[in-house]
């Protein structure tokens, strides 16, 4: 063990080379570094160390700080993080200055910015995401100025600046590109100006599920669309140019969203030439989109969409469809299918569709011509046909299409009369003096009567459409109705003057059946005006504010404070001083255990060793864990508080899902990553969870990992890895649990290697534990009752349950008259029976499935994680399994993720299942979960598999297995492209 002298020097000497580090080797502007007051400057320039500079930056900014890139190229092999931080700024020298480029990273995202309050990003451009480009994630007060993102093989000005031949002018080598280039979701107070997005395979300027936007004088070129509002509210496009897109403009309203949108604004935009032949993966919902398209709206409600101009769109220049003609059998009752209150007014449109793309019979399942039903075929087959809707029109308007296309679909009233309610139970046209802005952002029913529905709210028993109606079931007009008006419509060329100005194709379903489908087209120009009185437009405009930083809010420890307090460990004492506050540069300067060379065994203090039932994979790691309570003033150890899914004391919006035990400041959560080689054990990591006190007093916990070195005397040491590493390792081991066996009934045997075991960075283990549904920071994830509800080996008393355990340690009270065989208990993923079930029956593979799924998954994907924004619900305790569960599910912000199929799960089709598809991937921008793993777990895919395919569908809820009924996500936007002719391709060389 060290001297604590030697331990103080140790500390100054590694604070001061971070501090360096993240000063990029310049001075900074403002405060010294590491002082206790004023604002600092990290400036970083390219170089061999930028990436650990910038990590560190990203990591140690406090309110009122900026991050500055120089001018030049900077390579990253690593996405940048930033979570839960105020009043910070980002910037380079320039977009055509500062180019920040994610060619070979392993994380899905160049930038992720995460529960920010007041951040800007601008100057900079960012090129070739895996995944995303820019993601700001449940933020308020964004800025966004001067940034171009996109990829460089779908940009040619990337040929400047990396050589001749980076861009490629075919869109079908722009499939691999990332989904979204800038990709707010989930935000409030959003300006985005005078950008560029560049090469999205799904939405270049994308905004989703979020509040009060501005979106101006910004371009996109050569992504599938150019600018999409998703969901929004109070959102306005205005003066952008989108250009050679699939699509120009989309502003869609979907399900199985955080909350529904309208009151959106979209004027004075440019939509030309958006011709550029589909590159979207597979499942993607832009998949559908056909080239072609100057503007899509999709159930959208109060639409302002005026003073734009929109030319040479070869399609439509406009088109206006319910969902109903996607997908009828959209199970969600809350989920309105029908765009209403659109009012389209001083638009100019020109030369627009007149060469509509043909649908594509391969992507079709009818046998008739061009896909189209025929002898023998079901009427259901013609949903399956994504190209159908540009074939009907032509069909139904003598071979024709239109500037301005409307499907025609209304409303009709129906029985319900229930109004939803929420999470409290009282009716959204109720006022609840207990909810507050946090839990709903807008009001609880608009001015028209419309119930706002968000994702805490209970699914309604019946859909509620009673507000659009007059007492004799018409529809309540012009509110709810369709206003086109003073429109100029320009004809400038032969096929042009073909085309009509305006078409109400009259075709609201896919189903050719239908009466209402077999109506002629009409060419009236619907005015239903005014749709908004006037005194309502305000409420329109989005409101965007400010964040004025205050530093004093957010002070940082001096050098000196951080090496005396690290420095004054004792042997055998846990050195919870430092754990209060401190990020020390040695784990054994918090004493957490007896032997500082050994973190496997002997924790200090009120430290206990656990297991889990069903654990997260990290690329075949031994794991060890332990608990660390902090003492109580009488000496004895501060207790964890019961909680369970049905019990449990977080924010009241969200279910208990994800409910751990309740821990006191102070506590400690260590796990130690090791690999086995028989009787050699590599210890490569030890994690850090420790539960702080921020300074306005609320709970924090923080996590970051130390990194094992053997020290020139031979002694091994963990230092601390902020920007983390990557390592390569190897395994040769048989499982700990005997109970685990391969198909022969042998002890379960595990060998291989990687070249990429990642020890994550302190902002990335944020990506994981920072969720809306725990405690802030990094707060832990496994440690739930039904996962430590089990026995463990324990050197003082011998082979016990672990809660029971924790009892008689006095760190915890159970349940008054319950033992731990009377509560919730997790079952093992991979040891077939051990839930009581007969092994490998159908209730056996399913609850080990949904184990597996909820440990490895559903820290994100649950309704206030940090996939929330997907729709996509992976708890393993609803029954039966829904489509916010996966059955039938349309793939939500999947991005490559969705090439694999149509649905998150397909019952008896694991082969096209999105979900099982993503767990078996290592490709960054695929892969799930992100992080954590660099080879595939192909026990658990096995698992996952034989569940889709043989047993997932008897435990399905009927309503929702519905997968290829209608085609699932179909025809929505017109068509899907056939490969282009070669006429097509040559204008893309």
């Amino acid at each position: 063990m060290f001297k604590p002298r030697t331990w103080i020097q140790a500390a100054a000497v590694l604070v001061a080379a971070l501090l360096v580090a993240a000063c990029g080797g310049s001075d900074p502007v403002g405060a010294g570094p590491g002082s206790s007051g004023g604002v600092k400057t990290f400036r970083i320039c390219p170089g061999p160390n930028a990436q650990t500079e910038a990590i560190l930056a990203f990591f140690d900014v406090h309110e009122g700080d900026t991050i500055e890139f120089c001018e030049g190229k900077f390579d990253f092999d690593v996405g940048l993080v930033m979570f839960g931080k105020k009043g910070i700024t980002i910037k380079g020298a320039g977009k055509d200055k500062t180019y920040l480029r994610f060619r070979n990273s392993s994380d899905q995202d160049g930038f992720n910015l995460n529960q920010m309050t007041g951040i800007t990003v601008q100057g900079l451009t960012i090129y070739d995401a895996p995944g995303n480009g820019l993601r700001v994630f449940r933020s308020d007060y964004v800025t966004i100025r001067d940034v171009r993102v996109g990829w460089t093989i779908s940009d040619p000005h990337a040929d400047g600046v990396y050589g001749a031949g980076t861009y490629n002018p075919d869109p079908q080598s722009w499939s691999a590109n990332g989904a979204y280039a800038f990709y707010p979701v989930i935000c409030h107070h959003v300006l985005i100006e005078d950008s560029i997005s560049v090469g999205s395979s799904d939405a270049g300027v994308y905004v989703g599920q979020s509040s009060d936007i501005l979106v101006r004088n910004t371009e996109a070129f050569h992504n599938v669309a150019g600018f999409e509002f998703e969901n929004t509210y109070r959102a306005e496009f205005v003066d952008n140019y989108a250009h050679d897109n699939v699509g120009g403009f989309l502003v869609f309203d979907l399900p199985g969203r955080v909350q529904f949108g309208e009151k959106n604004l979209v004027h004075r935009n440019r939509s030309y030439n958006n011709n550029t032949p589909q590159f979207a993966p597979r499942g993607a919902i832009v998949a559908y989109v056909p080239s072609g398209t100057g503007a899509l709206v999709l159930a959208s409600d109060q639409l302002e969409f005026y003073d734009n101009d929109i030319k040479d769109n070869n399609t439509v220049g406009l088109v206006v469809v319910n969902y109903g003609l996607a997908d009828p059998n959209q199970s969600q009752k809350r989920y309105d299918f029908y765009p209403e209150g659109m009012h389209i007014y001083n638009n100019t449109f020109t030369n627009n569709g007149t060469q509509p793309q043909i649908p594509d019979p391969e992507r079709s399942t009818c046998t008739g011509p061009n896909g189209l039903p025929g002898p023998g075929d079901s009427p259901d087959c013609l949903g399956d046909n994504a190209g159908l809707l540009v074939t009907i029109i032509q069909l139904k308007n003598a071979g024709k299409s239109a500037q301005i296309i409307w499907d025609g679909a209304t409303d009709t009233p129906n029985d319900c009369t229930a109004m939803p309610v929420d999470s409290d139970g009282i009716p959204l046209d109720q006022p609840n003096p207990n909810e507050t802005r946090a839990q709903r952002y807008e009001a609880r029913m608009d001015e028209r009567g419309r119930p706002n529905l968000y994702q805490y709210d209970p699914e309604p028993v019946c859909k509620y459409n009673a507000w659009k109606f007059n007492a004799d079931g018409t529809l309540k007009k012009p509110q709810n109705g369709m206003c086109i008006e003073n429109n100029t419509f320009n004809k400038t060329t032969p096929l042009a003057m073909l085309v009509d100005d305006y078409a109400n194709i009259k075709f609201g379903t896919p189903d050719p059946t239908d009466p209402a489908n077999l109506q002629p087209v009409d060419h009236t120009i619907p005015t239903e005006c005014p749709i908004v009185q006037p005194e309502l437009l305000p409420q329109f405009v989005p409101v965007l504010g400010s964040y004025t930083p205050n530093p004093a809010n957010d002070p940082r420890p001096s050098e000196a404070e951080l090496a005396r307090v690290c420095g004054s460990v004792q042997p055998g004492q846990v050195n919870h001083a430092a754990l209060a506050r401190y990020n020390c540069p040695r784990l054994d300067q918090y004493g957490l255990f007896a032997d500082p060379e050994d973190p496997t065994k002997n924790p200090n203090g009120f430290g206990v060793p656990f297991d889990l039932n069903t654990i997260l994979f990290s690329d075949y790691a031994s794991k060890y864990r332990f608990l660390f309570l902090p003492p109580a003033a009488n000496g004895a150890p501060q207790k964890a508080v019961y909680m369970d899914h049905q019990d449990c004391e977080t924010l009241n919006v969200y279910d208990c899902y994800t409910a751990t035990l309740g821990y006191p400041v102070g506590t400690v959560f260590a796990k130690t990553f090791s690999f086995k080689n028989g009787a050699q054990e590599n210890v490569v990591e030890t994690r850090l969870l420790i539960k702080r006190q921020n300074a306005d007093g609320n709970p924090l916990w923080v996590g970051f990992a130390y990194e094992w070195k053997q020290g020139a005397d031979g002694r091994r040491y963990a230092e601390l890895k902020i920007e983390g590493s990557v390592h390569s390792v190897s395994w040769d081991y048989t499982d700990d649990d005997p109970a685990v066996v391969d198909a022969q009934g042998n002890r379960m045997r595990y060998t291989g290697s990687t070249s990429h075991y990642s020890v994550p960075s302190a902002t990335a283990c944020l990506l994981c534990h920072g969720g809306d549904d725990r405690e802030a920071g990094t707060a832990p994830i496994g440690p739930k009752v039904r996962n430590l509800n089990k026995t463990y080996d324990y050197a003082d008393m011998g082979t016990m349950n672990q809660l029971a355990y924790l009892q008689a340690r006095g760190m915890l009270d159970l349940p008054a008259g319950r033992s731990p065989d009377q509560l919730e208990k997790m079952v093992k993923w991979n040891v077939p029976g051990s839930g009581g079930d007969q092994p490998g029956s159908p209730v056996d593979v399913h609850k080990r499935a949904r184990a597996f799924l909820e440990v490895n998954c559903m820290h994100c994907h649950n309704p206030g994680g940090g996939a929330q924004n997907s729709g996509l619900r992976l708890d393993a305790f609803t029954e039966p399994m829904d489509q916010a569960h996966g059955i039938c599910k349309p793939p939500i912000a999947a991005g490559r993720g969705a090439d694999a199929g149509d649905y998150d799960i397909q019952p008896g089709d694991a082969g096209v299942s999105i979900l099982v598809n993503r767990v078996a991937s290592t490709q960054a921008g695929i892969k799930m979960p992100p992080l954590a793993r660099s080879v595939m777990q192909t026990e658990a895919v096995n698992l996952l598999s034989d569940w889709i395919d043989t047993h997932v569908a008897g435990f399905s809820d009927p309503d929702a297995n519905t997968c290829g009924s209608s085609g699932g996500f179909l025809p929505i936007p017109l068509m899907a492209p056939i490969p282009p002719t070669e006429a097509q391709k040559a204008p893309w060389g």
